[in-house]
């Protein structure tokens, strides 16, 4: 009777001309995913932190570079596992790697509950969440979605990054509201809660361990000839596909080493990552010593985190039509951006001129954002993506973790932070140069298929 009916709605479609619907390619609903993941993880982990800052320093009598010591124990583990992180991810597949760090780090919430002493914050804070969220979140969401895409890869990533700049408009204010309502121990009770019960099944059930050739499709849904069937012959026709859109080949860990540009990238993750630290850890208390209240400040946050969202999601669109070449000029254009909005934060003194510095920073964050995954993949390939990303994260370790802990003994010393926001200047004047003059894609030679296994 079933197919009786079935037969009849085909010979419907048929007789008056409608097409089945096609379904929707699997890395789309993978983009969606980690960006609601990202929304959630990184609204919290990241993007509240100054939210917590004061009402912890207060509480325990704590100074700012002691705070602040936590922030840089999350970024000194996320370096020193970073390359382990990203070589278990090309071996095994992002999503047992990412369900491993999620559990670890919303059970770390429910930690804090029970903190009372300043070496509680940095062990639980600063090594069981950060170790958590390090090993769930970057190197293995973003694997996963580079191996999905090729030239619509800056696409997914401004819409998963779209969602992550959503999550930074969002979630300060909610955090800064749970604390004034409800304290902050049951804020960090209900955000492992969230973390738990909704970033857990979004890993499930949408993030896959490999790469759509292993499923008998192709990046970006495309369809070229190839056996569906024959993993091999679908590699072959994947690299041929990546070769023709963007001359994207295949590195190992150690051939990217030995390339000018990936340690041109970490110089430039080194300067930009010292800048983003003052703002994501000591903006909402600066702005709390001007006068403004908590509330206030972070919606300041929230609308600059929040302005990079459309900007994320525009930006990947260009992306996606702009050569590999011409990238690093909107990486320099993005900048430039952060670096007026940096010149304004050292000159407010009222809550329009911080809201003008949102504006310029919240506008060249996002548009910078996408840039850095897209230009991986590019100029590296899919395979080996974890272990160079993780390997980049650890030579850039200790100007990254001094970052944070450096900001907060200044403001300490000087009772300001006019110092801090001026090397930032210079810092990101530096990294446009660097970015000009020396970011070009390397030379390599297409890889056979055997060497798709090869991670080193």
């Amino acid at each position: 009777m079933s197919l009786t009916i079935l037969g009849f709605v085909e010979k419907i479609r048929a007789n008056f001309g409608f097409k089945r619907r096609s379904k929707i390619f699997i890395g789309w609903w993978t983009a969606l995913a980690i960006g609601s993941i990202w929304f959630f993880c990184y609204g919290i982990w990241s993007y509240s932190f100054g939210s917590y800052f004061k009402p912890l320093a207060n509480e325990f009598h704590w100074n700012r570079a002691e705070m602040s010591g936590a922030f840089s124990l999350r970024t000194l583990g996320g370096g020193i596992i970073g390359p382990f992180v990203g070589y278990f991810t090309d071996k095994y597949g992002p999503k047992i790697v990412s369900l491993i760090g999620l559990i670890t780090a919303g059970l770390g919430f429910f930690l804090l509950f029970f903190m009372n002493a300043l070496w509680h914050w940095w062990l639980i804070w600063g090594l069981v969440i950060s170790l958590g969220f390090n090993i769930a979140l970057q190197n293995p969401l973003t694997k996963g979605l580079t191996e999905w895409f090729v030239k619509k890869r800056g696409l997914a990533s401004g819409i998963s990054k779209f969602f992550m700049g959503l999550g930074g408009f969002v979630m300060p204010i909610v955090m800064t509201y749970l604390v004034i309502q409800f304290g902050w121990r049951m804020a960090f009770v209900i955000s492992g809660f969230v973390i738990l019960t909704v970033s857990i099944p979004l890993v499930w059930f949408f993030i896959k361990p490999r790469r759509p050739e292993y499923y008998g499709q192709m990046p970006d849904g495309a369809t070229v000839e190839g056996n569906p069937k024959d993993s091999a012959s679908m590699i072959e026709a994947g690299q041929k596909y990546a070769a023709e859109a963007y001359d994207e080949v295949e590195f190992t860990i150690r051939e990217a080493i030995r390339t000018r540009v990936f340690w041109v990238l970490i110089i430039r993750t080194m300067l930009v990552q010292f800048c983003s630290s003052a703002v994501m850890v000591h903006l909402i208390p600066h702005m709390t010593d001007m006068g403004i209240n908590p509330i206030d400040a972070a919606t300041a946050i929230g609308i600059l985190y929040g302005l990079g969202a459309p900007i994320r999601l525009l930006s990947g669109f260009v992306i996606d039509h702009c050569s590999t070449h011409r990238l690093k000029y909107m990486w320099m254009a993005a900048y430039g951006l952060e670096a007026l909005g940096f010149i304004v934060l050292l000159n407010a003194t009222t809550l329009p001129m911080i809201y003008l510095f949102v504006l310029l920073y919240g506008a060249g964050f996002g548009l910078m954002h996408p840039i850095q995954s897209t230009w991986i993949g590019r100029l590296f390939g899919r395979k080996a993506y974890g272990s160079i990303t993780g390997t980049m994260i650890a030579i850039a370790l200790p100007v990254t973790v001094v970052g944070p802990i450096y900001v907060g003994w200044i403001y300490d010393v000087t009772g300001s932070y006019a110092q801090v926001y001026l090397q930032n200047i210079v810092f990101i004047i530096i990294a446009i140069a660097v970015v000009g003059l020396f970011l070009t894609p390397p030379k390599h030679k297409p890889p056979t298929v055997t060497d798709i296994g090869k991670l080193v």
